[in-house]
């Protein structure tokens, strides 16, 4: 917990620093001994890197992931609250395909029995991007807004502008990241 910790730039820097190596920092932050204690700043990083994880839809991460919100887990309370905020966040940021699961995700009973109506909505989108036997998610019909004004439409355009002169450089044309300076 240094000087820039708490920094949301300083956050994506460093996120943006362990391209291809999220599920290994994920790992050490689990570990009972590592982040014992709860800060705002250490749950936007959980939060953040269980976002990344999840996009990346690859089996083994996504295990670890879920794992720290099992039953057999030791991992603290306020760790599995913030991984299960980042990966319900992904629901809201993207229209992620179903991930598949060979088993239902297990989830710890202080968290099933916590009166907290956040978390129980973000236990709730775990079906929702989560797909095992037994439970499929059912086709979501593309959501499409209503047209853009003349005036949104020039916003719009500016954007993609500046997108493309001052992000587009590192985070690639569509926002995917270009290896190695990460996503």
């Amino acid at each position: 917990a240094g000087l820039y910790s708490e920094s949301p730039l300083f956050m994506d820097a460093a996120l943006s620093g362990i391209h291809q190596a999220e599920s290994r920092f994920l790992d050490t932050i689990l570990e009972p001994d590592a982040w014992s204690s709860e800060t705002m700043g250490r749950k936007n990083y959980l939060e953040k890197l269980a976002s990344i994880v999840v996009k990346k839809r690859q089996a083994v991460p996504v295990s670890k992931l879920l794992h720290a919100l099992s039953p057999d887990s030791i991992c603290q309370t306020w760790k599995s609250q913030a991984l299960l905020s980042g990966i319900a966040r992904v629901e809201l940021l993207t229209n992620i395909k179903g991930i598949p699961l060979k088993s239902a995700p297990l989830i710890r009973k202080e968290l099933l029995d916590s009166d907290d109506s956040a978390l129980q909505r973000n236990i709730a989108s775990l079906k929702r991007i989560f797909e095992w036997p037994g439970h499929r998610i059912p086709h979501r019909a593309e959501k499409r807004g209503r047209p853009l004004t003349q005036r949104e439409q020039r916003q719009f355009e500016y954007g993609e502008s500046l997108y493309r002169a001052s992000c587009a450089a590192c985070h690639g044309a569509d926002g995917s990241g270009l290896l190695p300076l990460g996503p």
